[in-house]
């Protein structure tokens, strides 16, 4: 939706940067509010007031006239957008062992990318077809269709949960696992790990890909959506093999250095072969698998009784540099543009190139710090770290 945002709006890529920076530092402020609600709520009422919110602010974009009220809209969104990853890791954490926690955090990971695979060409093509606004309206209201389900369907599971704790009780519950060195390594790792794909594949990739290739938005949208689905498929991976060798250290080293070695051939020089980039770009996604992992390595380090807010935090950890850099890549992308027409057509590939210099660097934090998670593999429920 980038170009047709632009003209809509009136805007550059600052703007759109903008947009999308509002979303994630809504996304971001929400998480541990997220993480008590659904402490106290339960993952059923969470869940249904959080899509419910969502698809009415979605129309709510679809309506908008300006950068401000498409960010205000998008805002929104991210504030109640916050509760999907608590929702969906914070049940594995809360109702299943721990040992098993690799793989069912992989599984919700690839269902979380599911629609990021699936509709890149579609809402691409709606889009050219119909428009943005349309287009938004019309998955408001599958939303609204998937609350109804969910509202039907979907059994609530409070009667499995232990009595909840007053909130000055979780709060003095936590303070011995800020003291642990190994949590916050964790959380620091899944700070830096999903911005690199983040910031290719879900905000700017797609316009660089058409600009480079020479290819209509709507096949490159195809093409990028590959990364997605390495995402998904590389968080299976990654439970798997931390399984099978009985080390969370391992892959997460393995799967970052992965992303630090495709990310220099993402663009710059080279000009693959069409055939070629579903291929890099699926193993380029799997460099992000290391994000659904660390849910797993906290949970070794946590009481059940934090899971909640934790999730949360570790959370708001992963979208913090999204929320950050978004914004920083839409302004490097200009800074380096000569010309200052609000269209995709007044960028060239050596603009996303030169904003795109800085992806590199930001997976050698991540590697780094993957060498000193000291956090033990075990078959228990204990939370013993090494």
């Amino acid at each position: 939706m980038v170009n047709p945002l632009m003209n809509s709006l009136n805007t550059n890529a600052t703007g759109i940067g903008v947009i999308s920076g509002s979303y994630l530092y809504a996304y971001v402020l929400m998480q541990i509010p997220s993480g008590i609600l659904m402490d106290w709520m339960g993952l059923k009422r969470l869940f249904i007031l959080a899509v419910s919110v969502c698809s009415i602010a979605l129309i709510a974009f679809a309506l908008s006239s300006s950068v401000e009220s498409a960010s205000i809209s998008r805002a929104v969104i991210g504030a109640f957008a916050a509760a999907s990853t608590i929702v969906g890791f914070g049940a594995v954490l809360k109702y299943f062992p721990v040992a098993s926690a690799p793989v069912l955090i992989g599984i919700v990971q690839f269902s979380g990318t599911i629609g990021d695979v699936i509709s890149g060409y579609p809402v691409a093509t709606s889009v050219s077809n119909i428009g943005w606004r349309y287009t938004s309206i019309i998955i408001a209201l599958i939303g609204l269709f998937v609350v109804l389900l969910v509202s039907i369907k979907l059994p609530s599971l409070q009667q499995y949960e232990k009595t909840k704790l007053k909130f000055n009780e979780q709060v003095r519950n936590l303070m011995p696992t800020f003291k642990n060195r190994q949590v916050w390594v964790c959380i620091g790792f899944a700070f830096f790990i999903w911005t690199p794909v983040q910031l290719f594949a879900g905000l700017w990739g797609t316009s660089a890909v058409a600009l480079q290739y020479h290819l209509p938005i709507e096949s490159a949208a195809a093409y990028v959506s590959a990364t997605w689905f390495g995402v998904g498929i590389g968080s299976i991976l990654i439970g798997i093999m931390t399984n099978f060798l009985k080390s969370y250290r391992i892959p997460l080293v393995f799967f970052t250095s992965i992303g630090l070695i495709f990310s220099f051939v993402l663009f710059g020089s080279f000009t693959l072969p069409l055939w070629l980039l579903p291929i890099v770009f699926f193993i380029y996604g799997t460099s992000a698998s290391g994000q659904a992992l660390s849910f797993a390595v906290l949970g070794r380090v946590i009481e059940k009784e934090n899971i909640g807010i934790m999730t949360a935090i570790n959370n708001m950890a992963v979208m913090l540099s999204s929320a950050i850099l978004d914004p920083v890549v839409g302004w490097l992308i200009d800074l380096h543009s000569s010309n200052t027409h609000n269209s995709l057509s007044s960028y060239t590939i050596s603009d996303f190139n030169y904003a795109f210099s800085i992806i590199p660097v930001l997976f050698v934090i991540p590697l780094l710090l993957s060498f000193f998670i000291r956090v033990s593999y075990g078959i228990k429920d204990n939370h013993a770290t090494t």
